[in-house]
């Protein structure tokens, strides 16, 4: 077989509409991002503050300061492949998939959040009912 023959195929290549697609929505997500990172240092401060007065509610508040730190990333590196497929030629592919694994470990853990923090509530809360 040829080198030709052996390489791998060209990736398909976004035209200027599907870039400018890719390009605004990395805008929204890094802002997102910045947001979540943001609330998640504010939430970090406040929790350690808050450990010194009331251990449990300062606990929650560093729990969720680490969610929000660590969504707030995940939003900025999947805005940074978004940014990628404009920026970059040969790699649109591969870098959507980047995009698209990051944003869903972004939604993993607020599902994951979510889900736990309400059992949890509904559990203190009917421990206090009973």
């Amino acid at each position: 077989m040829t080198d030709e023959a052996m390489s791998a195929p060209d990736e398909y290549e976004f035209e200027a509409f599907e870039d400018a697609v890719c390009g605004e929505t990395s805008k929204w997500t890094r802002l997102a991002g910045i947001i979540q990172f943001v609330v998640g240092v504010v939430l970090l401060f406040a929790g350690v503050f808050q450990v010194l007065s009331d251990f449990w509610k300062g606990a929650n508040s560093l729990v969720t300061a680490i969610v929000a730190l660590v969504v707030g990333t995940t939003l900025m590196s999947c805005a940074t492949a978004l940014k990628a497929i404009v920026t970059t030629e040969g790699n649109d592919i591969s870098n959507l998939m980047t995009a698209i694994d990051a944003i869903k470990k972004a939604f993993r853990i607020q599902v994951i959040v979510v889900v736990v923090s309400t059992a949890v509530g509904v559990v203190v809360y009917l421990a206090g009912v009973l």
